[in-house]
């Protein structure tokens, strides 16, 4: 199966544990809640973006920078950060991105394990 077909509920939430209120946002794209009360946008079967309940953003692309991923994580980050490519490498703010990247609540973009 290729990330452009359709999949079901079941395929995206396949392995996935401990999650309440899914809700379809779109083509492949839910939201629920984690164990961590973190509300999580899923894209396919990647967590593409959590929401802590402090207000802190860590977005993961799962290794698909795809134009698509990017486009989802952008429907979903607060006004005034932006997720881009320049010369195929991908940014946040101007603060190169890796998965797991994280922006905090007070504003500040910091590279590394998010979690």
């Amino acid at each position: 199966m290729t990330v452009s077909q359709y999949m079901t509920k079941a395929q995206i939430f396949e392995g996935l544990e401990n999650y309440s209120k899914p809700t379809q946002l779109g083509w492949n794209t839910w939201q629920y809640h984690n164990s961590n009360n973190e509300r999580v946008i899923r894209y396919t079967r990647t967590d593409i973006v959590k929401i802590k309940p402090n207000g802190d953003i860590i977005l993961n692309s799962g290794g698909w920078q795809t134009v698509t991923t990017k486009r989802k994580m952008n429907q979903y980050l607060p006004s005034g950060f932006y997720l881009y490519q320049s010369k195929f490498e991908w940014f946040i703010n101007d603060v190169p991105f890796i998965d797991g990247i994280k922006i905090m609540f007070d504003g500040k973009v910091i590279q590394g394990k998010g979690e």
